[in-house]
């Protein structure tokens, strides 16, 4: 689960141009600048940087550091559009770490002859020789930086590079300037990566035109011969672009692990690569086959396309070259476009150039259906296993694999609840529902953080169907029946929301007696609660939904949301009395809270609001 303060503060990119203080460990004098706190800093230190926006390329001078800003809408590190943000390169192991900040406007000095000066727009890590050590970003937003590998974030194959609860969008190649040798990873360019939490939107590597062709890998992330693993996590990856790998590329000698995500809008316009994903593994040996592992579970993959206008011909959703491959607890959905030539896009392609003994292919628990085109491919596979799961088609299988069809149904419609709208959750009646299969490793939630078991097996796909009614203390005991809203409405029946994460969303209280402002006290919940979890509130005539933070402090999963009914007004938003609003950017990953309150209602009398329940998916 997501740490609560980027998750849930409302408001979060809200920016001053006043600097603050810089200081080494919290204390001492305050730097006039960031790279003198770094000139004077020793390895280990950290450099605490105020509020402010500073216009600095700042360079860590082979020190382990960490410089934490006061918030990622607070403190801006600007590079002016003139060099990158931020350089790092280390000659010993260890950590160097970079938190609650903004990084903005970077871009690589350019020249060609060197690919380190053609790299990282915002932030450059480096090793001296093939070190490995840490490099760890937290609690960032990098936007609007520029280079032909790593638009946002560059670090060789041998770092390892963690970044959580952050946003990333924006990044990506010079638009005007072309890459002799091609670009990649529009967003992060990296080798060995855990990326957990994060957004990843909007960043681009078109290649333009170099000596090959157009080349162009990663518009999201590119992983590059990674001598470990990428994981990603918990994270959305939506409306990037590249010629090869819309969202994410990888040609790792290690796994790729993508779980709990969301792949949506992503594009491309190379022939036969992935739109969303494209994968092709490598080996430590040229005369070894790839020994790559993809592992894509509990996602939901949609509306990602051959890019509008281009020329390169059909995409697909996903390509992998890898000799096992695991697709599972996921939907694939809306994926596809016509293309001005050539052969419809298959949804998934599944390839190995020759066979390989044990390799594997599977589907499980999983919904195909509703793409462009419909087609499932698997090729050189000694088995392909397709189990437990909604598919349009059956498999295509080219070179005699071996199947395993339990459970499978083909060609029935899943019964989402809204296609069109990007409601991809299931209706009830669905075939989909109680028709996958429970077993070890079955998570406790879906892809929305609710329960994953409901019924007597869980749904396949990535989404569950609850039940419908939450109970009677959802309903709260104000004279007017619902006073809680996000984005205009209650939730009708479920009493809950599904927005996009990072979308703008607006929370609001009404006052239940109009022309009366009325305090009120509003609490949350990290999750859906059970009716189990209803707890009694006398004075205020019902029970409410879960636990109110007031009275289960330290229970982790609790939190004042706001509050301008005790003094001091406190919580994580800033309140006044109803009827109040408030408009900002929500969880940019997927998350899952509730949220129920006191509210005054009338001269003396205080009641319960509503609850309601708010998905970011």
């Amino acid at each position: 689960m997501s740490r609560l303060p980027l998750a849930l503060v409302i408001g979060l990119l809200v920016a001053t141009a006043a600097q603050g203080q810089i200081t080494i460990n919290g204390s001492g004098p305050s730097f006039p600048s960031i790279q003198a706190a770094i000139v004077a800093a020793s390895n280990g230190d950290v450099i605490d940087v105020g509020a402010g926006t500073y216009f600095e390329n700042l360079n860590l001078g082979g020190k382990h550091l960490r410089i934490e800003g006061a918030g990622a809408g607070l403190t801006i590190l600007d590079g002016s559009g003139t060099g990158r943000c931020l350089s790092i390169l280390q000659g010993s192991p260890g950590t160097t770490r970079i938190e609650n900040m903004t990084i903005r406007n970077g871009r690589h000095p350019g020249g060609f002859t060197n690919p380190m000066e053609r790299s990282g727009g915002g932030i450059l890590a480096r090793g001296q020789g093939p070190l490995s050590w840490t490099l760890r970003l937290e609690d960032l937003i990098i936007e609007n930086c520029e280079a032909d590998l790593g638009g946002g974030v560059f670090a060789e194959p041998f770092i390892d590079l963690v970044i959580k609860n952050s946003i990333i969008r924006q990044n990506g190649q010079h638009p005007t300037i072309a890459a002799p040798v091609g670009s990649a990873g529009g967003g992060v360019f990296g080798g060995t990566m855990e990326i957990e939490d994060c957004l990843i939107e909007n960043n681009s590597c078109d290649g333009l035109t170099g000596p090959a062709g157009p080349y162009g890998f990663g518009g999201g992330v590119y992983c590059e011969l990674a001598p470990g693993d990428l994981k990603l996590s918990r994270t959305t990856i939506r409306g990037n672009h590249a010629h090869i790998g819309g969202g994410i590329a990888a040609n790792p000698v290690g796994d790729v692990e993508i779980m709990d995500c969301i792949i949506r809008g992503n594009t491309t316009d190379q022939l036969d690569s992935g739109s969303a994903i494209d994968v092709v593994g490598q080996s430590n040996s040229f005369m070894t086959p790839p020994t790559t592992e993809l592992l894509i579970d509990n996602c939901l993959i949609t509306g990602n396309q051959f890019a509008p206008g281009g020329t390169l011909g059909p995409a697909t959703a996903i390509f992998a070259l890898a000799p096992t491959i695991t697709i599972q607890r996921s939907t694939i959905t809306r994926n596809g476009a016509a293309a001005p030539f050539g052969p419809p896009p298959t949804t998934i392609e599944a390839f190995l150039p020759a066979p390989i003994p044990g390799s594997q292919f599977a589907i499980r628990n999983s919904i195909v259906s509703g793409n462009f085109d419909e087609r499932v491919t698997a090729q050189g596979f000694a088995s392909v296993v397709t189990t437990r799961s909604l598919l349009a088609l059956p498999v295509q299988i080219f070179g005699g694999s071996a199947t395993n069809n339990t459970g499978l149904i083909v060609g029935l419609d899943p019964a989402f609840k809204d296609p069109a709208g990007g409601d991809l959750q299931l209706r009830p009646g669905s075939p989909a529902v109680d028709a996958g299969n429970a077993g070890p490793g079955t998570p406790s939630q879906d892809l929305l953080g609710l329960p994953r078991v409901v019924g007597a097996a869980p749904d396949m796909g990535c989404f569950e169907l609850q039940n419908q009614d939450p109970g009677p203390a959802f309903a709260g005991t104000t004279s007017t029946s619902d006073v809680l809203s996000f984005n205009g409405t209650s939730g009708g029946i479920t009493r809950s929301v599904t927005v996009d994460a990072g979308s703008i969303c607006t929370i609001a209280v009404a006052a239940p007696t109009p022309g009366l402002p009325a305090p009120f006290i509003l609490w949350g919940y990290l999750g859906v609660p059970g009716p189990a979890q209803a707890f009694p509130i006398p004075f205020a005539g019902g029970s409410m939904a879960f636990l109110p933070h007031l009275l289960g402090i330290g229970d982790p999963l609790l939190f004042t949301f706001s509050n301008n009914i005790l003094s001091p007004n406190s919580g994580l938003l800033f309140s006044t009395p109803a009827p109040w609003q408030a408009t900002g950017p929500c969880a940019p990953f997927p998350i899952t809270m509730t949220l129920q309150g006191l509210i005054v209602d009338g001269p003396g009398a205080l009641r319960l609001t509503n609850a309601m329940t708010l998905h970011a998916r």
